[in-house]
């Protein structure tokens, strides 16, 4: 089975990869994307071209986007942080 990021553009007759990362998405207006090891991604062309952002500091386990630079990360240990500048910079919201 392939793994990566892949997009559709037919209405899902087909699916063409387009980035072998294997990660969580948010895409508010622009896409990022956090991998399992906590690297922070983005990409102005829906994943073509990745450009690191910064590292979250921990294992995501969600990822939401609430603005074009507002990210919040929830990581495995219950954790979650905040980022208003585009993964440059995270700060914590609530530990467990």
């Amino acid at each position: 089975m392939e793994e990566g990021l892949f997009e559709l553009r037919d209405g899902g007759g087909s699916w063409t990869r387009v980035s072998e990362a294997v990660a969580l998405l948010a895409w508010p207006g622009q896409l990022y994307l956090v991998d399992g090891g906590g690297q922070l991604y983005a990409s102005q062309d829906g994943g073509r071209r990745l450009e690191m952002h910064g590292e979250i500091g921990g294992q995501p386990a969600a990822f939401v986007a609430e603005g074009p630079r507002e990210l919040y990360v929830a990581l495995h240990d219950g954790t979650i942080k905040r980022s208003s500048d585009g993964g440059a910079t995270w700060t914590v919201r609530s530990t467990p």
